[in-house]
């Protein structure tokens, strides 16, 4: 992958126009972004050489027969390498056009546990998925305008699905064991995450877990005189979001008051991730609820399809009309481990 600096040298080329629309992911890869989660950048398709998994073995009838699959892991790799070209791809053309109507859009992957009992019934390393754990990052690049809507997003999260058990298990080794009828995926835009799930990742949190504020010390951070017949999922939410805007560092800039907004951001998020077991509305897990009512674009589990089978849009490229070219690529690992964490932690209460 190339360094961050390498692609905001190219994005310089572009002159004013080009590079101020654009900023870094804050989950751990280079997912430029403008206007929400759609950027706009093409390359000729390379043509690669089939690797070992894919060779085909001749039959004695001359025709050819594939051989053992490819496993989930190879797939992932592959899949990042083509995530990388896809990035690099749309820098180098917004570099020599800014009119380009290529457009690049992020998304992330979810996974848990399948199915409510299972997920109620969780023990041991199982407890770690009984709600849902972001994995991977989704990426499409098109220019002929496409409508990415949920059974667009169902199909590509059924493609990678594959991709996304083996960075699951990446992350967690012990779930090796477990069979891909286990898991139900979600997905949403990048710009979601990063909004509403991503300030409360610390990690910190998987050494120190919960036990760092108790319920008795979250209840005065989000209430001044909580009252216990007043304290309720709908009130924990909507003392949060109100704290949360009121010491969010970007309100304070770099001025003196910085170090104390920021403290008592980390107490608010502190006090939530406590108190978040009560925190989510009728149906919700805790992880559905992060957000509230603003957090609108959570897929929720979608019906996979098909899985591992790329859509013949996908197939023709970015290059070709009616086309586009997409791939998954793992997240910092401290993500996914920081939730797993806390859905562990949950479930020992």
């Amino acid at each position: 992958m190339p360094t961050r600096s390498f692609l905001l040298a190219i994005l310089a080329a572009c002159g004013q126009n080009g590079s101020a629309f654009f900023q870094g992911s804050s989950v751990g890869h280079m997912a430029f972004r403008m206007r929400g989660d759609v950027l706009f950048a093409t390359k000729a398709k390379k043509k690669t050489a089939k690797k070992t998994g894919e060779k085909q073995a001749k039959t004695g009838f001359g025709g050819s027969i594939k051989a053992a699959a490819v496993p989930p892991k190879e797939l992932l790799a592959r899949s990042e390498k083509k995530f990388e070209e896809i990035e690099e791809t749309f820098a180098r053309e917004l570099a020599v056009n800014d009119d380009s109507d290529l457009r690049l859009r992020h998304y992330v992957i979810s996974a848990r546990l399948k199915g409510e009992e299972a997920r109620r019934s969780a023990e041991g390393s199982a407890t770690q998925v009984s709600d849902w754990v972001p994995l991977t990052q989704l990426i499409f690049m098109d220019k002929s305008g496409i409508e990415v809507d949920k059974p667009f997003l169902t199909t590509a999260v059924s493609t990678y699905a594959r991709e996304a058990q083996a960075a699951l298990t990446n992350y967690i080794p012990s779930l090796k064991g477990f069979a891909a009828p286990q898991f139900e995926y979600a997905v949403e835009p990048l710009s979601s995450f990063e909004n509403h799930v991503y300030p409360l990742f610390d990690p910190d949190f998987r050494e120190a877990g919960q036990a760092r504020m108790g319920k008795k010390e979250a209840l005065s951070v989000l209430f001044e005189t909580p009252a216990e017949d007043e304290v309720n999922g709908d009130t924990i939410k909507r003392s949060y979001r109100k704290l949360s805007m009121k010491y969010h560092p970007d309100r304070v800039g770099d001025g003196d008051d910085a170090e104390v907004f920021s403290a008592e951001f980390r107490r608010v998020q502190d006090a939530y991730m406590v108190l978040g077991a009560e925190s989510h509305s009728a149906g919700m897990s805790w992880y559905e609820s992060i957000g509230g009512t603003d957090r609108t674009d959570f897929s929720g589990a979608l019906e996979l399809s098909g899985v591992g089978k790329v859509a013949p849009g996908a197939e023709k490229g970015h290059t070709s009309p009616g086309g586009w070219s997409q791939a998954v690529i793992a997240l910092d690992s401290d993500i996914p481990k920081f939730f797993a964490s806390r859905n562990a932690h949950a479930s020992a209460e």
